[in-house]
């Protein structure tokens, strides 16, 4: 026999809890401390996007700027000191060309956690743009303090960046200036180290600028971009030439063609214009200039010269010209309007005028190589060094920058980078060419080592074409 389980007839007989009524006013009042909630989020948001940088969390450029002001009337009223650095990346741009944005956003934090690491309680680390940092340090109490900083920055900045592609070395300019000790106000203060930042970006071997006013030029500069221009309709701009060796056979090999600027009453060094002008329009125009110039000079040796000695002549291709899409045309014309065998040349290229843009550069140099032109690699170890460079590109010889020559015959220089250079060159099949060689014994030294070639003055300065003759 099934039993059945009985069960309430209707609904009305469940038992309910009645809920608490709320009344109006309550109700208005949660949704108006709801509101205040919102208001204070949306506040809070706000001031941290207006004054914190949202890649890296450190201060922007507005809190930066508010906290220097602060700063310096604090060490005003106390007495005291502050110094601000501005820090830009040498050749940040390669980096995101050549491993996409994502790794040089994670370089970019990995710099602000560095320089937060060694900043103090009362310092402002900012990021201000792209990748440039300011770092503000306050209750300094010389100028001792400053350098024992710049000291730290280049410890933990010159530590290796572990990408997800590859590790690598990065190199920075940094500028700074000292209130009161130089600045009188914090405008000019943030001024004058924006100054000695741009001075370190135009140097090649000091990378850290105190700020000097005799090295004050920055008024200057854009009155030198408009006279390289005049320069160039008079013809005042002449090419140099200096002897390259060959370390084995002690013979010279090839010239290099060096710019140089004649004025009517004086010689410009090429320091003065060529930093300023290097990533502006005007220097497509001299550098074709320099290569027609070449092509002449080479003819007229050719024609002239008792000689049968194949020497070759070197010209440096700036990045503008490379990134010409003209420029494969214009060189192949110029050799064969004045005749020219295309091994007769050399194309001088700096890393970071292939790592802008490798692709290209790798389809332009790889034309003229196969043309003849042998393309040698300048500057090496001085900026982005990346092995992308000499991996990918035709390089047949690499040059070692002259820094890195530099005291090799003092008892207390340590030879070891120097060599891991020429023998990593040599393991991928580059012959090795060292600059800046001023002395016999560092001619020997580098022979010791297994450098192919060699220039410097102690094998011959610049010197005109008429006085550089290349054989006799």
């Amino acid at each position: 026999m099934n039993s059945r389980v009985s069960t309430p007839a209707t609904a009305s007989h469940r038992h309910h809890t009645p809920k608490p009524e709320v009344s109006s006013e309550a109700a208005l009042k949660q949704a108006l401390r709801r509101e205040v909630r919102k208001r204070k989020d949306a506040e809070k948001h706000l001031e941290i996007a207006t004054q914190f940088d949202d890649l890296t969390g450190l201060a922007n450029r507005n809190l930066a700027l508010r906290r220097l002001e602060q700063a310096t009337e604090k060490a005003r009223l106390e007495g005291g000191k502050a110094a601000l650095l501005y820090l830009d990346l040498v050749d940040f741009k390669a980096i995101n060309n050549a491993f996409g944005y994502e790794c040089g956003d994670c370089i970019l934090r990995d710099i602000g956690q560095r320089l937060q690491s060694i900043s103090g309680a009362s310092d402002t680390v900012a990021r201000i743009t792209g990748d440039e940092f300011v770092f503000l340090q306050l209750d300094i109490q010389g100028h001792d303090s400053v350098y024992s900083l710049l000291a730290a920055i280049q410890e933990v900045l010159h530590r290796p960046f572990q990408t997800k592609q590859t590790e690598l070395l990065l190199n920075f300019c940094l500028g700074f200036s000292i209130f009161p000790d130089w600045a009188n106000n914090w405008q000019e203060l943030s001024r004058q180290a924006r100054v000695a930042l741009s001075n370190a970006k135009g140097s090649r071997e000091n990378k850290i600028h105190a700020y000097d006013p005799a090295q004050d030029k920055s008024t200057d500069q854009f009155g030198i971009i408009q006279e390289t221009k005049k320069a160039l309709r008079h013809d005042e701009f002449r090419l140099h030439y200096q002897p390259i060796v060959d370390l084995k056979s002690a013979q010279v090999v090839a010239y290099e063609s060096l710019l140089r600027w004649q004025k009517p009453d004086r010689m410009i060094p090429p320091g003065a214009f060529l930093p300023v002008i290097e990533h502006t329009e005007i220097m497509t125009e001299i550098g074709d200039f320099v290569l027609s110039t070449a092509c002449e000079q080479m003819n007229n040796w050719l024609m002239n010269l008792n000689t049968q000695h194949a020497f070759k002549l070197s010209v440096n291709i700036s990045a503008n010209q490379l990134a010409s899409e003209n420029f494969p045309y214009e060189g192949q014309s110029l050799f064969e309007a004045y005749r020219l065998a295309t091994q007769r040349f050399i194309f001088e290229v700096t890393e970071t005028a292939v790592i802008e843009n490798i692709d290209h550069a790798k389809e332009v140099l790889t034309e003229f190589a196969n043309l003849g032109v042998e393309i040698w690699l300048d500057d090496f170890g001085t900026g982005y060094s990346s092995l992308l460079a000499l991996r990918e590109l035709p390089i047949s010889v690499v040059k070692i920058d002259k820094t890195f020559v530099t005291g090799i015959d003092q008892p207390d220089f340590n030879p070891e980078f120097l060599r891991a250079l020429i023998n990593l060159s040599h393991d991928l099949g580059k012959r090795v060419l060292a600059e800046g060689v001023e002395t016999r014994a560092q001619r020997d030294i580098l022979i010791g080592y297994g450098c192919d070639l060699a220039q410097g003055f102690y094998f011959g300065h610049p010197l005109p074409p008429s006085e550089a003759v290349p054989l006799s």
